[in-house]
């Protein structure tokens, strides 16, 4: 069977769970490419489409394009607006498992990020063909630098970029953007007095945004107890390893989450 010719122009940590064609928040793709001696670097965004993708959904780009003597910056709407994005003739698709591709099969086309506008004279970074036997990546037309060009034969995968992965500062699989305890791993995120922070670093009981000895009174008369409140480990009872957990945090405020600490 004939192999298919693809450019992976990304790839992101993508849920096994979503369909294709199906919309999730953006999608920002890094990317590190080098181009003969020049080289291609920033990032790509999408809406978050999954599936064969049209021109408007990619909504951004930040690109650096270096030919080996100089560089231009290419700007999409949103970091700046100074360039122009295009394809004609070459399907791109957003995979299940994160890829951003370009499908080369012998399709005549072209891929192209421009500076101002995709005309003759103006810098760009372009995948075009098919040649007899491969498709060209150029970074080309500046002033006082040659052409830089690579070729992609028929039938390679190759990846460009690797996706823009949020921190999660104590690995708990939570992004710090999102984690109610951003330096204890909680994968569960279980908060049961609803209030941000989540129980393994919110032993504040009365909320007022200090762990103190009226805390500790009130983690006694929980003692032995299954209140959800002060079982800080969840384990299904309030014992010491529970007022262990309070004496981490004494004379500090819970937390932090994903918006900081107690004012």
């Amino acid at each position: 069977m004939k192999s298919r010719n693809r450019i992976v122009l990304g790839a992101a940590a993508c849920a096994a769970l979503l369909l294709a064609h199906a919309s999730a928040m953006a999608t920002v793709y890094v990317v590190d490419r080098s181009v003969g001696g020049g080289s291609v670097t920033g990032f790509i965004e999408t809406d978050g489409t999954v599936g064969i993708l049209l021109a408007s959904n990619i909504v951004d780009w930040n690109l650096q394009v270096r030919n080996g003597a100089e560089t231009v910056n290419m700007r999409g709407p949103l970091s700046g607006n100074d360039s122009q994005f295009g394809f004609v003739g070459i399907p791109i698709e957003a995979t299940l498992d994160g890829n951003l591709t370009a499908d080369f099969q012998g399709v005549a086309g072209a891929i192209l990020f421009c500076v101002n506008q995709c005309n003759f004279g103006n810098p760009d970074w372009t995948f075009q063909g098919p040649s007899a036997t491969d498709y060209t990546e150029f970074i080309r037309n500046f002033d006082s630098a040659p052409d830089q060009a690579r070729s992609i034969l028929i039938g390679t995968t190759e990846i460009l970029g690797t996706v823009a992965v949020a921190p999660d500062s104590d690995g708990d699989g939570v992004p710090d953007d999102t984690d109610n305890c951003t330096f204890v791993p909680n994968g569960d995120q279980f908060d049961a007095d609803g209030d941000g922070f989540g129980n393994l670093c919110d032993p504040d009981l009365n909320g007022d945004c200090i762990v103190n000895a009226l805390d500790l009174g009130l983690l006694r008369v929980a003692f032995f107890s299954a209140d959800p409140v002060a079982d800080f480990n969840g384990d299904g009872v309030v014992n010491s390893v529970d007022l262990g957990l309070m004496r981490v945090l004494f004379f500090q405020a819970p937390g932090p989450n994903s918006t900081g600490s107690c004012p």
